[in-house]
């Protein structure tokens, strides 16, 4: 599938870091009479916050980020299950093994169209994805984009390790490239959108209820393995669309989809319904923000020891 746009990606470096990053100024106003910072939505955005950890954590295990809306993540149509028979959470019933085993490349689709999400397939795990202990390690395998689609795991983070193709995918913090010998972390909740340019396949660890930290140093030195700087954070990016969109959610081993009205037929409906509201400029991809703190999505290279720098 080819693209007539050119997919243009902006990142800071850092893991775990602070990152102030908006697209348009004066979203944070300086209040001198109470001399603090507080929160002004300019543009008619709505402030959420996306929360990584309990929000009673310790400042150095806090984490948790401020997006700013086209408008709110909540407003879509209930969420109805759908099936994927591939993927599952639930390995109780599986062969058990102390052999080691290695498998072929999964296939790529062939006569049809799948995109990242129908193309997951669960190869292995163990632990339990209800009480939040354990991983699962999945396939993917697609050969068209995410079309007016956005997928996020509310089970664990994800590390994403592409085999063959390039990634471009388009995050609620921003786009990001994704080729060979590079991985991608993507932690619980935050929703993405995976674009291909042909047939991709790769690989995806799955991880309960904890987040991919680096490694202590211990006594290989205060230099080794992988630091912070190399990894790489996307700078914020959003997009004014106003079409209808799915949003599609894993939750428990089971996917559930959503559907996005378009934003001039929810205020029609909310007109009818006597409610008053100004209407929004337009929606963007899952509701776009433009703004965030605290980011939390990494990309990195694997080449060298950094194939081996991420810890669970």
């Amino acid at each position: 599938m080819s693209f007539n746009y050119s997919f243009h990606t902006n990142l800071d470096s850092g893991m775990n870091s602070q990152h102030p990053i908006h697209e348009f100024p004066m979203l944070f106003l300086w209040d001198r009479t109470h001399l603090r910072q507080h929160l002004v939505c300019a543009h008619g955005l709505y402030a959420e916050q996306l929360s990584g950890s309990a929000f009673t954590a310790p400042r150095h295990q806090n984490r948790r980020s401020w997006l700013y809306r086209i408008r709110p993540s909540v407003i879509h149509r209930p969420f109805s299950p759908i099936d994927l028979p591939h993927l599952t959470s639930d390995f109780s019933k599986g062969e058990i093994t102390p052999n080691q085993y290695r498998w072929n490349p999964h296939p790529i689709p062939q006569g049809k169209n799948v995109d990242f999400v129908e193309g997951l397939y669960s190869v292995c795990g163990g632990g339990d994805v209800v009480s939040r202990v354990g991983l699962a390690i999945h396939n993917y395998a697609c050969n068209v984009s995410m079309k007016n689609k956005a997928f996020y795991d509310s089970d664990g983070d994800l590390l994403i390790v592409p085999q063959q193709g390039t990634l471009e995918i388009t995050t609620e913090f921003g786009r990001i490239n994704v080729a060979s010998q590079e991985i991608v972390v993507i932690p619980h909740g935050i929703r993405f959108s995976v674009g291909v340019n042909g047939p991709s396949r790769g690989y995806i660890l799955e991880v309960y209820g904890t987040h991919f930290v680096l490694p202590d140093l211990g006594p290989i030195g205060a230099n080794g393995l992988a630091n912070p700087r190399d990894f790489l954070t996307p700078v914020a990016w959003f997009e004014e669309k106003d079409e209808p969109f799915q949003i599609v959610n894993k939750y428990q081993g089971k996917l559930f989809v959503a559907q996005q009205e378009r934003v001039k037929e929810r205020e029609r409906k909310r007109k009818k319904e006597g409610i008053i509201r100004t209407i929004l400029p337009s929606t963007s991809l899952h509701g776009m923000e433009t703004m965030l703190l605290t980011s939390t999505i990494y990309v990195t290279s694997t080449s060298s020891t950094l194939s081996h720098s991420i810890t669970v």
